[in-house]
């Protein structure tokens, strides 16, 4: 059956009935007989009417309306359990939301250029005598790198250089932003356009030139309206070298952009060349690199070796050095991964330990309907009718959660946004997204079926005979050693949870 019949107006049930009494009629007077015997020649109508229905909707489809309808039904008989599932629910699924959509820019989105994975940072680990290699990634000194660098190095397709700093604009409507330093080729080297105007050119990366700006496209709408007019205009910037005035902006950056490392407001070119005779020492900046497609990051670093001592110039001789070359997600992560990770495990611990507890709240239900489901198999429903319907209510029951479990997300998000460490890349845009929402909705089909899997098999044991004689103390539904093991393992994740929490 197509889509297009699925869209179509069906017709009611007394629209088929009305249409199989005219048929009935055509066919007694095509016969001359009566009305009667025309109803008898057609058969069962009972079966000519479901086989009518059928044509207009799908079998499965009917049979799934049907439960939905009678599950909603048993719920407002019985308020109390459907409540109390919902909300034990909602809980995990809204804190495995809140934290999915938390992480989901940190750890599991593309970075947001082009052919991302072969972007690397590059920097010096260095280490007094006797002493191990701090495990985090090191600047370069930008005189050993204008001076080494002063063409593309064998590893790299492209390297760009840039570090950010506080700063703020110096006008009638002072504002503390923060500010870029870069080579005039970080968005090429990035993949990126700017969204109006135009990009840095070599020209303007030479020292002493006329100063010009690219700023974000927050930056843009907050503070000029969205104004295309913008480019051309000038800025006062102060800065910590100084006042620099005047700024003029040629560029607005796109509005999904995002810095490599830390955010920036206004991007301004470095200016690193030619170096400067009069500065007495180097300052560090943070350098980023294309691989070529056939360089690993571990082969850049040994094929960057020999130029070790040349970059390492303004670190004490007595000091050991070396390269060090990651993927740029490893270095915007650092260990938030690990910590992401661990949360949630946590997280998925509290939506074991909530599911745990529902499946006995199912299983007492089952043990209840001991005898509805006796009298549904006595008068001809399959086994398998009678699991569809257990397991169909503990499906619903979970999506009903999910969509509570929306809301707890929202405000779980703030929370999670809020006490997240300082630096992170990407988590202040944490949304519950189109992304999120089909992550939260499979999550929550997912765990209503896995709640749904032993009452759903219990049903099997309900006999005809047997669900109607026996007593609620003996139904397989309710069995001690069962609901013995699933309170045991609840139990336990407790408490694993709470020594986690811990020592987290």
């Amino acid at each position: 059956m197509g889509l297009k019949s699925w869209l179509r107006r069906r017709p009611s049930d007394d629209e088929i009935r009305e249409e199989l009494e005219a048929h009935v009629a055509m066919r007694a007077e095509h016969d001359r007989v009566d009305e009667s015997v025309a109803r008898r020649r057609l058969g069962n109508t009972l079966q000519t009417r479901e086989a009518m229905r059928r044509v207009w909707i799908a079998q499965w489809w009917d049979a799934l309306r049907q439960d939905a309808y009678y599950t909603w039904r048993s719920w407002r008989r019985r308020p109390a359990f459907a409540l109390a599932v919902v909300l034990i629910l909602a809980l995990g699924l809204g804190a495995a939301t809140a934290l999915f959509a938390a992480l989901d820019r940190v750890l599991f989105r593309p970075l947001p250029y082009v052919d991302a994975a072969r972007l690397v940072s590059v920097g010096l680990l260095s280490a007094p005598p006797n002493r191990g290699f701090e495990d985090r990634t090191e600047s370069v000194p930008d005189r050993g790198y204008v001076r080494t660098w002063g063409t593309t190095p064998a590893p790299f397709e492209s390297v760009t250089a840039m570090n950010t700093f506080t700063c703020e604009i110096a006008e009638a409507q002072p504002e503390g932003i923060r500010c870029g330093r870069v080579e005039h080729n970080l968005l090429r080297v990035l993949g990126v356009r700017v969204a109006a105007g135009r990009d840095f050119s070599p020209d303007d990366d030479v020292r002493g030139t006329p100063r010009v700006a690219l700023i974000s496209h927050g930056l843009w709408v907050r503070r000029y309206g969205s104004n295309p007019r913008v480019v051309e205009r000038t800025l006062s910037l102060e800065t910590p070298m100084g006042l620099l005035s005047p700024v003029r902006i040629v560029g607005v950056l796109p509005e999904d952009f995002e810095m490599p490392l830390e955010a920036a407001d206004i991007l301004i070119p470095a200016q690193l060349r030619p170096l400067d005779p009069k500065a007495p020492f180097a300052s560090l900046i943070v350098a980023l690199g294309r691989l070529r497609p056939d360089v690993t990051p571990e082969r850049a670093a040994r094929m960057l070796e020999p130029q070790l001592k040349a970059m390492s110039e303004g670190i004490p001789p007595s000091f050991r050095v070396a390269w060090r070359v990651q993927p740029l997600r490893d270095r915007r992560v650092g260990d938030a991964a690990r910590i992401g990770w661990l949360l949630m495990g946590a997280v998925a611990t509290l939506l074991l330990i909530a599911g745990v507890n529902v499946t006995n709240l199912l299983l007492a239900r089952v043990a209840e309907r001991r005898r509805e489901f006796a009298l549904r198999a006595a008068i001809g429903a399959g086994r398998m009718q009678l699991v569809r319907l257990a397991l169909g209510e503990s499906v619903l029951l979970s999506l009903a959660a999910g969509g509570v479990g929306l809301l707890v997300a929202f405000g779980l998000l703030r929370a999670f946004a809020a006490m997240a460490p300082p630096g992170i890349p990407g988590i202040g845009d944490a949304a519950i997204d189109v992304r999120v929402f089909a992550v939260a909705a499979m999550l929550g089909l997912v765990t209503g079926a896995s709640i749904g899997v032993w009452p759903a098999i219990s049903v099997f044991r309900v006999g005809d005979a047997q669900g109607l004689r026996a007593t609620s103390t003996s139904s397989p539904g309710a069995r001690p050693r069962v609901r013995f093991a699933l309170v045991t393992t609840q139990i336990a994740l407790t408490v694993a949870l709470l020594g986690g929490s811990a020592l987290l």
